[in-house]
């Protein structure tokens, strides 16, 4: 009775999907057009099922990760700077990567995700910088997790389906600072949407119409690079910030440059000095073909 039940419901939602992924009868250029579109649509959210589909054959052993974290602590090997600078993705290296890239491309997959991308950030952007346009609290939280989650929307249409987590953010009022290695620019948008982080940037971003709400709203730290004192500057505001328990926490990556997740560059002592609890992050992105540091 509970199965004829669950398929009562679940039937009509597959007859939905199948009648709107049918080709239109009429055959207009708008109705063809916009069929395709949802085509489109279906298989990206079916590439999204089968990386659950992948990621639930982890989890029971059926699969086994030969990209997890080790179990024991390592003593990784000294390499040189050019090993940690080398983008290791094929591009058109195999017959696979010239396929796929293809593929997506004169599909219209890549446009469309493009597009998406491209008003999902400009929503976020909207978002976040929205608790500089008024002093409440309320209104803070709302708009910065209406951002967080406007920001896992775009990673999911980017391709970020399933993001594992190990372990918790501390809180902010045990620890101020948050150093992370540094990849590339998804790495500020996995530490804000577990921490809502403010962070150090460059003066010349506090002018770009995008970033200079948000760099209001989280009262970033900026640095000037034409200014000598700039960094004993922002180290002193540093410092300052991890002692006043009204602001937020701090994102920091002490490397100072991106890698290609296969080393780490020599940190950076300036957040060391300060003295402070800090918790460090670690982000690995699983990748086979396509590594997203660049």
């Amino acid at each position: 009775i509970m199965l004829e039940s669950s398929l009562t419901y679940i039937y009509p939602v597959f007859q939905s999907i199948i009648e709107n992924l049918t080709f239109p009868s009429n055959g207009s250029y708008v109705s063809i057009f916009f069929w395709y579109i949802r085509i489109l649509i279906a298989f990206q959210f079916s590439l999204a099922l089968y990386d659950k589909f992948l990621h639930f054959c982890y989890s029971i052993g059926i699969l086994k990760r030969d990209w997890d974290f080790p179990s024991k602590p390592i003593n990784p090997p000294y390499v040189p700077k050019k090993d940690a600078l080398q983008y290791d993705t094929p591009f058109w290296g195999s017959w696979y990567e010239i396929i796929k890239t293809t593929v997506v491309i004169v599909s219209g997959l890549a446009p469309l995700r493009l597009f998406f991308c491209l008003i999902l950030f400009l929503l976020a952007a909207m978002a976040l910088s929205a608790p500089s346009w008024h002093p409440s609290k309320i209104w803070r939280i709302i708009t910065q997790r209406l951002g967080a989650f406007l920001c896992r929307v775009l990673l999911w249409v980017l391709g970020f389906y399933t993001i594992r987590q190990v372990g918790n953010f501390a809180p902010k009022n045990k620890v101020k600072l948050v150093i992370c290695n540094h990849i590339g620019i998804y790495d500020v948008v996995f530490i804000f949407m577990g921490t809502f982080a403010s962070f150090v940037t460059r003066s010349e971003n506090a002018k770009a119409p995008l970033f200079k709400g948000i760099i209001k709203a989280f009262d970033a730290v900026i640095v000037d690079r034409e200014d000598q004192n700039s960094r004993t500057k922002a180290a002193d505001e540093i410092a300052h910030r991890t002692k006043d328990e009204s602001t937020p926490q701090l994102m920091i990556f002490p490397e100072g440059t991106t890698s290609n997740q296969n080393t780490l560059f020599l940190f950076k002592k300036g957040v060391f000095v300060v003295g402070e609890p800090l918790q460090p992050v670690v982000l690995r992105f699983h990748y086979r073909h396509f590594n997203p540091n660049k």
